[in-house]
């Protein structure tokens, strides 16, 4: 399926870029990729606005790490990364839609950053003609504020998409899901109407009705909640195949937080490493952070797969537990939920 930008048409949001089912394998190593087409172009943004969402939709193999990217083309091979967003783990097979706000004027292009080696790419989608990478080792994720000569690939698709709102007040928030009042600036609810005057009859002891105001809705203040949380195979010799499920109270971001269990030692209120100095003291349970992924929670019963590889490697054998903690549209955010697995021989 091709999506390209479609011209603004009063207020109304456009899908800039590609979706399709990737059948080829991005390189084998960190890079910065900035997909473009030396004809109607449908990576480039057609109008200013907000980016309020995007997708990239993955193949067999998911991504640890993957950054949205927005750059300005200053010819065919020179970029300057503009924006980029925060890090997030996509599962494999799936077309997670992850929310965000970067504003964005007519001519900006987007591109991605990933870590791992995954199906990414497709040579027989949109036309895309000549797409750029960047091949230096050193720094392969080019920030915000750089311009740097890419090298080409050719015909290189790839199945990323974004969702671009009208700004109307140019506050940079989207007027269709972000901005509860388009016409003043801010993300608040519009003011009360002003009430008209009492008008001047001639019957001295008119009855005027009193105008009713419009009561802002109040802040969401209430965090959600996350129960049943649940591992389908507490103990496996690998995360793949073992199934998270939870139940959600609203919908939100959901990041899975993974920590490895050990032995260590009570000192004051602090369960530290074991060292020659206080292997005498008390044994506690120490846990230490491996990694983390997000998805997007719906409410109600929420199951999603373990990635492969969580903090960019596969869990080694020892105990584990799995904390869950979920964000509203609002920055509330629940209490974390833990399991503990084990991953074995």
């Amino acid at each position: 399926m091709l999506v390209v930008a479609l011209p603004a048409s009063g207020p109304a949001a456009t899908t800039v870029g590609l979706s399709f089912n990737p059948t080829s394998n991005c390189i084998n190593a960190p890079h910065t990729y900035y997909p473009q087409k030396t004809t109607a172009d449908p990576f480039v943004i057609a109008s200013p606005g907000v980016i309020t969402s995007w997708t990239f939709r993955t193949g067999s193999a998911g991504f640890a790490v993957f950054k949205l990217k927005v750059g300005t083309s200053s010819t065919n091979r020179i970029v300057r990364t503009d924006a980029q967003s925060e890090s997030v783990t996509l599962l494999p097979n799936t077309a997670t839609l992850n929310p965000v706000r970067i504003p964005v004027v007519a001519g900006q292009r987007v591109g991605f950053y990933t870590d791992v080696n995954s199906p990414c790419w497709a040579s027989t989608q949109g036309g895309v003609d000549d797409s750029l990478w960047d091949d230096r080792a050193t720094m392969p994720d080019i920030q915000p504020g750089t311009t740097y000569t890419f090298n080409t690939l050719g015909a290189w698709s790839f199945p990323l998409s974004v969702r671009v709102e009208p700004d109307a007040d140019k506050d940079g928030y989207g007027d269709e899901t972000q901005d509860a009042c388009p016409t003043v600036v801010g993300p608040g609810t519009c003011p009360p109407p002003t009430p008209d005057p009492t008008p001047t009859v001639p019957d001295p002891t008119p009855t005027v009705p009193t105008p009713t105001p419009t009561v802002p809705t109040p802040p969401d203040v209430t965090a959600p909640s996350v129960r049943r949380v649940s591992l389908s195979r507490p103990s496996s010799r690998t995360t793949s195949g073992i199934e998270l499920s939870f139940d959600l109270s609203e919908p939100g971001k959901v990041v899975a937080t993974v920590e490895r269990r050990s032995t260590g030692r009570r000192v004051g209120k602090t369960c530290s490493r074991q060292t020659s100095k206080n292997r005498g003291r008390k044994r506690c349970d120490r846990f230490t952070k491996v990694g983390s992924f997000v998805v997007a929670g719906a409410a109600g019963r929420n199951s999603v797969p373990l990635p492969a590889r969580i903090g960019g490697r596969r869990l080694a054998e020892g105990r584990y537990r799995l904390g869950v903690v979920a964000t509203d549209p609002s920055k509330n955010a629940s209490a974390a939920s833990r399991q503990s697995f084990r991953i074995v021989k």
